[in-house]
């Protein structure tokens, strides 16, 4: 059986279908491949071979729709190249479907990120709380096993310091110095990474 959708040419020349490419001409429905974008109704693509110079369609852009494809092609091989069509179009993805898969599984990411960050401001909020008259080592220690009762990862030594520290002046920021210390961790951590994608 011919194969229709599948683009071959010689280098330079027009794209032909494979039954041209191969001297089947009789067998070229005038079809290339079938051209979709998205939510937009599908376009034949047609095969450029010179045998087809005299359908009606030769003098048009490569690009027709189906039902101007199937009423005004002549070409032998027409009623064969529809079935392909068929095919491909129950082969042919959901766009819609999966546009919509794609806008569900964004929308339970935000909302799971914002789960996750009420989370961590309760764990703050209830080791603040409980802050009063400890050290900074409880203070660490109460704040690692209110992050953990809420199924939240406990960050790096410094980062949990930092939090420790900020519970600790009874303020929701890092102070400075902890700040300067986290963000030289995370240049060095970068630049590990860095180093191991580097050839």
């Amino acid at each position: 059986m011919p194969t229709y959708d599948t683009s071959e040419g010689e280098p330079g020349g027009p794209l032909r279908s494979r039954s041209c490419t191969g001297g089947s001409h009789a067998d070229c429905g005038h079809f290339l491949s079938v051209a979709r974008h998205l939510d937009a109704r599908p376009l034949v693509l047609l095969c450029l071979c010179a045998c087809h110079s005299r359908c009606p369609l030769a003098d048009r852009l490569p690009l027709v729709t189906r039902e101007a494809w199937q009423a005004q092609c002549v070409c032998p091989g027409a009623g064969l190249a529809a079935g392909k069509f068929d095919e491909a179009e129950r082969e042919a993805p959901d766009f819609a479907e999966a546009k919509r898969q794609w806008q569900e599984s964004r929308a339970k990411s935000e909302r799971e990120s914002r789960q996750r960050r009420a989370a961590t401001r309760e764990a703050f909020e209830a080791a603040r709380d409980a802050a009063p008259g400890k050290d900074r080592a409880e203070i660490r220690e109460i704040y690692a096993a209110e992050l953990r009762a809420r199924g939240l990862a406990v960050p790096s030594d410094l980062v949990l310091d930092a939090n420790a520290d900020a519970i600790a002046r009874n303020s929701e920021k890092f102070s400075v110095v902890y700040s300067a210390r986290v963000l030289a961790e995370m240049g060095r951590n970068f630049r590990k990474l860095f180093s191991h994608l580097s050839p």
